[in-house]
């Protein structure tokens, strides 16, 4: 009875770590997401304020004059984690934030990607683009903005 009572406690064991890593594999830390810009842009860091600004469209010119042009993508774990945390809103209200601003002629949604790679080349071939990735998937094609 002992060796029956071992065993199918080995594998209920087993398989609440298998559905546990299932589970929570699409987690995604702030560390994970990477804010790149357009090599030509010279600012190497903004604060938190700075970064919600600039995707709420509210600050749209870098410090050298240059017009900030945002990226974003249209879905999706590492989209949902920076919304949350750089933005302070979920998909939806950020999604709603920005019809809104459309519909009443006060700014034009930013343009979004359904991949990180279509994203990344737009802010490479882009002067002034901005836009997330996962930490991942940068590259040298864009520089990463250090966010403080």
């Amino acid at each position: 009875m002992t060796k029956i009572y071992c065993l199918v406690r080995t594998v209920l064991l087993v398989t609440a770590c298998a559905l546990s890593s299932l589970l929570f594999s699409s987690v995604v830390f702030a560390g994970d997401v990477a804010l790149i810009a357009n090599n030509a842009v010279t600012e190497a860091f903004l604060n938190q304020k700075e970064v919600k600004k600039v995707f709420l469209g509210k600050k749209t010119q870098w410090e050298n004059g240059d017009k900030i042009i945002i990226a974003t993508l249209d879905g999706g774990v590492i989209h949902e984690q920076f919304v949350n945390d750089f933005v302070g809103k979920t998909p939806s209200q950020y999604k709603k934030y920005w019809k809104k601003l459309t519909f009443t002629g006060k700014g034009k949604a930013p343009k979004s990607f359904k991949s990180e790679e279509e994203l990344a080349a737009y802010v490479a071939e882009t002067a002034g683009a901005i836009g997330y990735l996962a930490t991942s998937t940068a590259s040298d094609k864009t520089k990463t903005i250090d966010v403080k």
